[in-house]
């Protein structure tokens, strides 16, 4: 310590100096500065935009000074950024520098890879054509890089947008409406260099020739016809082949008049052309010189209540058709509707009016068929327990099918034939229907055959039978069953079942008797219903029946203030076994016997005490007996809408000479005032 506390000599400074001066020049000698940078991405494609990061450092300060050589391009900065246009290989170099002037130089050769994109292209074997139009499609591309791995084509119609993997397959779409449609097609090879064509008007699709036409009889009463067809909608650029198919042949859009003068039927074919799309339109019957006339309902077989629909047959259309039912009912509707609500055998006439020709059509029995008698029945329709078997069987006065439709809990199931079954495994109400259909199409039906699976439980009123003896008894159960219950089992038990006491057995529904001892009775009920499912309950102390106990009582204080507890002390006979508190006989206190109670209001009280004994009731009612002094604390609290963080406290206290408030604002806040 005595050596520290001297002043150093002059040889020790200068050997101190000298020491630094060395140091100094050591630790410049051995600085090194280390070039280093990182590209954003070092393989890509043209059009790249690359971002070189200077990652370089230096031993003896900070980097301040970057010259960077990128393939030609030269930057400063600490993070340049360059767009490769051209493919090749590109060398990158950096010059870093450190405040001290101390350098490095780092340079990469063929750093950054730029890949050339690849050419797309197709070729699609149709330009144009009529509607319905198939084009195949042809993939065309090139890649430089390597191999092609995907092909997404958008080329509308059918396909719309596609994506191939094997980029070598063709691809066809066809294309229904008409107009022009664009295609085009996205590539990307293995290098993940991408590229896009698109053709605007790669397919055209003309519109095909639209045809309409109609016919007229002039005369048709007799042979010769004279027939005048019409063509709707003329087209000038299209050209019409007619072939009315009696010999005779049209070439243009508007016949002459044609004559048939034989009986048969003829059709009429219409080849139509334009822009090359062409169209044949085959009307087969049309016209009938000499037919015989005729009309068809449908369906035929029919029973009653089924519509008919009435129709004739003859191509050519009337001025108005005359229509007679049989049954009184008439119809001048070209294709009338009509239902028969009585089976039996109809003569239905067609009277047919054209120009100045009448014909008649009469049928002398259209037979309508009574409706089909139809008879079911379900097996187990009602049960208490699971699982249960529905059988369901049918049967009907003509063949037909059966269907049977059951819904309820879980999923709906359909059934067919007479006779069949369904296992019910649930709990719960089903609703199963019969649907029967003919042979000949006349239906009939049940709508409704309601299942009820549910438990079958005895239970009884919640509230039992007690009060004073003797004591007349009505004993009732509380069922709820979607079935009769057909018998009732009473037993009653002065005692415990089985171990105490005599008992009193009923068979009746309601049964209704006097118990004049005073005691507690079980009682038990065997219940079945009209399907023969049982069951029991036991109700221990069911029936109550005792004597009106003696009743008195005292308290302590008689007179004090709000908040001191009055204790109460109930002086009734041993045998009382409920207590009830009151004020006046009707408003409660307590159920306690020897309750202690703080009493709301300062006043004068009148206090009750009522006891029982099995249900059975005395009561005694002291009046003025309490007496509590005042001050009565009270407040109302009002709300202010318009103002909801500011409430009003009214004080309704009586009888206070000062009052102290505490409010608690929150969980840890409290106001006093």
């Amino acid at each position: 310590m005595g050596w520290l506390s001297k002043k150093p000599s002059n040889l020790i400074k200068k050997l101190l100096l000298t020491s630094f001066v060395w140091i100094a020049l050591i630790s410049h000698c051995i600085t090194q500065v280390t070039a280093d940078f990182s590209a954003s991405v070092t393989r890509s494609c043209v059009s790249t935009q690359v971002v070189f990061t200077n990652l370089s450092t230096s031993t003896a300060g900070n980097v301040v000074d970057l010259e960077w050589d990128l393939a030609g391009i030269y930057a400063n900065k600490q993070s340049p950024s360059i767009i490769f246009a051209n493919p090749g290989g590109y060398d990158i170099c950096l010059i870093a520098s450190d405040e001290f002037g101390n350098s490095d130089t780092l340079c990469r050769e063929d750093y950054v890879i730029i890949w050339e994109k690849p050419t797309a292209n197709f070729v699609n074997d149709l330009g144009f054509g009529c509607s319905p139009l198939d084009v195949v499609f042809t993939n065309t591309s090139t890649s430089n890089n390597g191999q092609i791995v995907e092909a997404i084509w958008d080329i509308g119609g059918s396909t719309n947008l596609t994506i191939l993997e094997n980029v070598d397959s063709v691809l066809q779409s066809t294309y229904i409406a008409p107009g022009l449609y664009s295609a085009s097609l996205f590539i990307t090879d293995d290098k993940g260099c991408s590229a896009t064509i698109v053709k605007s008007k790669a397919v055209e699709v003309l519109q095909n020739p639209v045809f309409d036409s109609s016919f007229e009889v002039i005369s048709g009463c007799e042979l010769p016809w004279e027939v005048e067809f019409s063509n709707n909608n003329p087209d000038s650029g299209t050209t019409y082949e007619w072939d009315f198919g009696n010999g005779e042949t049209f070439i243009g859009a508007n016949p002459p008049l044609i004559v048939y003068d034989t009986i048969n039927s003829f059709d009429l074919i219409v080849a139509v052309n334009k822009n090359g799309c062409t169209d044949t339109i085959r009307e087969l019957d049309i016209i009938s010189p000499g037919s015989p006339l005729n009309f068809s309902v449908s369906p035929l077989g029919a029973c009653i209540d089924t519509e008919l629909t009435f129709s004739e047959t003859i191509p050519i259309s009337a001025d108005s058709i005359f229509w007679d039912f049989g049954d009184g009912s008439i119809s001048t509707d070209v294709r009338p509707l009509h239902t028969y609500s009585v089976s039996g055998c109809y003569e239905v006439t067609m009277i047919r009016y054209s120009g100045e020709c009448i014909d008649t059509v009469t049928k002398p029995c259209l037979k309508i068929n009574p409706s089909p008698i139809l008879s079911a029945h379900v097996d187990n329709q009602y049960a208490c327990s699971i699982p249960i078997e529905l059988g369901l069987t049918a049967s009907a006065s003509e063949s037909g099918i059966f269907s049977w439709d059951i819904t309820g809990v879980g999923d709906n199931k359909v059934l067919f034939g007479d006779t069949t079954s369904i296992l019910i495994n649930q709990i719960g109400s089903y609703n199963i229907s019969l649907d029967y259909i003919t042979d000949n199409g006349c239906t009939a039906s049940f709508d409704d055959f309601p299942i009820v699976i549910e438990p079958f439980e005895a239970t009884l009123p919640t509230e039992s039978t007690e009060g004073c003896s003797p004591l007349k008894v009505l004993l009732q159960d509380d069922i709820s069953s979607n079935l009769d219950v057909v018998s009732w089992d009473w037993t009653v038990y002065s005692g415990k079942k089985g171990l105490t006491g005599e008992m009193m057995t009923f068979n009746e529904e309601n049964p209704s008797f006097m118990i004049s001892d005073t005691g507690r009775y079980d009682v038990q009920l065997i219940v079945e219903n009209q399907i023969g499912c049982k069951d029991t309950i036991l109700i221990e102390e069911y029936i109550k029946s005792g004597v009106p106990p003696n009743v008195d009582f005292t308290a302590t204080p008689l007179e004090d203030c709000i908040l001191t507890p009055k204790n109460f002390t109930a002086v009734t006979s041993d045998f009382a076994d409920a207590w009830v508190w009151g004020t006046d006989g009707t408003d409660t206190l307590s159920i306690k016997k020897n309750p202690s109670i703080i009493l709301s209001s300062a006043k004068t009280w009148d206090i009750s005490l009522t006891a029982y004994h099995n249900g059975c009731s005395n009561t005694t009612i002291k009046e003025d007996y309490l007496n509590i002094l005042e001050p009565g604390v009270n407040y109302k609290i009002e709300y202010n809408c318009d103002d909801p963080y500011t409430v009003m406290l009214n004080n309704g206290t009586t009888g206070a000479d000062s009052s102290f408030w505490e409010i608690e604002l929150g969980r840890h806040d409290r106001d006093t005032f």
